[in-house]
C-alpha cells in the first residue's frame, strides 16, 4: 500500500511493480496485482475530497492491475492496523488458497525485480536461522 505524496509525479511504487508485473506476466507465471490508493488526506481532512478523481486519474490510469482508493478513514484505521501500522506495504498472496505468502514482499522485489525466482515462497525455516547466525 502506498501513500501518493507528489501529485505531479507517479507514485514510486508503480514503476518497479509494472516492470516485475510485465516480465512475469510473459512467462508462464501468472501476477494479479490489487493496488490500494490511499489518498494523503485521509486521517487528517474531512473525507470526500472532490480532488479524488483527479488524482487517482492521474496516478492511476493505464496500470494493468485492479486500483482502488480509500477515501473512508475508518477502512483506513483497520487497513493500517492489520498492516502493523506500516505504509509501503506490498503484500502477497497465493491466488489459490488466498494464503499470505508475504506479509511485506517490497525487499523480495527489490532482490528479484524482474521476478526471475517469481513466485517467492516463504523460506525454509533451516535457510532463515542458518542466515541469522551469520
Amino acid at each position: 500500500f502506498r501513500a501518493l505524496t507528489d501529485l505531479d509525479s507517479e507514485d514510486p511504487s508503480v514503476k518497479p511493480l509494472l516492470d516485475l508485473y510485465n516480465s512475469v506476466n510473459s512467462g508462464g507465471s501468472r501476477l494479479e496485482v490489487v493496488q490500494v490508493f490511499i489518498p494523503p488526506w485521509v486521517g487528517f481532512r474531512q473525507c470526500g475530497d472532490p480532488d479524488l478523481p483527479r488524482m487517482f486519474r492521474q496516478s492511476y490510469v493505464g496500470v494493468p492491475w485492479y486500483t482502488m482508493p480509500i477515501d473512508d478513514e475508518v477502512k483506513w484505521v483497520r487497513l493500517k492496523h492489520r498492516c502493523r501500522g506500516k505504509v509501503g506495504m506490498l503484500v502477497l498472496l497465493c491466488a489459490l488458497s488466498g494464503k499470505v505468502l508475504h506479509k511485506d514482499a517490497s525487499e523480495r522485489l527489490e532482490e528479484d525485480p524482474q521476478g526471475q525466482k517469481f513466485p517467492w515462497l516463504p523460506r525454509p525455516v533451516p535457510l532463515v536461522m542458518c542466515e541469522a547466525a551469520q
